[in-house]
């Protein structure tokens, strides 16, 4: 669906992909009992965390942004991805 929503954003320069993760994206290995079995759904948002950051950065000088949503807080992807490197 990116792909598809990207090739007209890079025609007119302009345009932002909103994706939506879950804060279970940064859990990680955090054992506690309300958490259980969480590997697929918290890997998959995981992916998105990733995904975000380096299609920011691969659209960045072409007039678009990619930017990621989580439950609490929002935050560009190009921002994250200067934080984490």
């Amino acid at each position: 669906m990116t792909r598809a929503a990207l090739t007209g954003m890079l025609a007119r320069s302009r345009g932002t992909v909103i994706n939506v993760a879950s804060l279970l994206a940064f859990s990680g290995a955090v054992q506690t009992a309300f958490l259980p079995k969480r590997a697929v759904y918290a890997s998959t948002r995981s992916f998105l965390v990733t995904f975000s950051q380096l299609l920011a950065a691969e659209v960045a000088d072409r007039g678009s942004e990619s930017w990621l949503s989580a439950p609490g807080w929002r935050v560009r992807s190009s921002t994250l991805a200067k934080a984490w490197t």
